[in-house]
């Protein structure tokens, strides 16, 4: 092999490695600014705030907040609520487990799993996507995803402190 030759292949082997580097940095830039959903989230109307975490490899999300609750204790329990974990209809909501079970895609962006929605008392399965840092988008529907319902949530500001707290009662229970 010509010598120039070799100097062409060893400035292309050296310009692909250049690139090669540059290309990781980008991806991994753009996985660290991926959105998670993980954190803190208001619900659309501003009525309720769920905690969204990791429960093993899926991500699970319980109601730590409901506006309305007395001032004392935090505590809400809403008429006409239906919720399952007691026969008791003044029963406090919080630390009801909404979302469950929500595994994610393979796009990486998109999880799958079930809302529980205590006004009707019933478990639908679910979508949910971080669109941005600050903004949730979860989709509920019955069988087929035309037949749901979709919310925008936005993360809680880091100032948000509002928490219910369960009596020691129900924190036996």
């Amino acid at each position: 092999m010509s010598t120039k030759i070799r100097e062409v292949l060893a400035r292309l082997l050296a310009a692909s490695m250049v690139i090669a580097v540059i290309e990781g940095g980008m991806m991994a830039a753009l996985h660290a600014e991926q959105a998670s959903p993980v954190g803190l989230w208001l619900t659309e109307n501003g009525e309720g705030a769920i905690e969204i975490f990791w429960c093993g490899k899926k991500l699970c999300g319980n109601l730590v907040w409901m506006g309305g609750g007395d001032s004392v204790s935090g505590a809400v329990s809403q008429a006409g609520m239906h919720d399952r974990r007691s026969a008791r209809p003044d029963r406090s909501l919080c630390g009801l487990n909404i979302l469950r079970d929500f595994t994610p895609e393979d796009d990486g962006k998109t999880y799958g799993g079930h809302v529980y929605n205590p006004r009707d008392g019933h478990i639908y399965t679910a979508e949910m996507i971080a669109e941005s840092a600050n903004i949730l988008k979860l989709r509920g529907y019955l069988l087929i995803s035309l037949l749901g319902q979709t919310q925008h949530w936005t993360r809680a500001p880091a100032e948000f402190q509002q928490r219910c707290r369960l009596s020691s009662i129900e924190q036996s229970n």
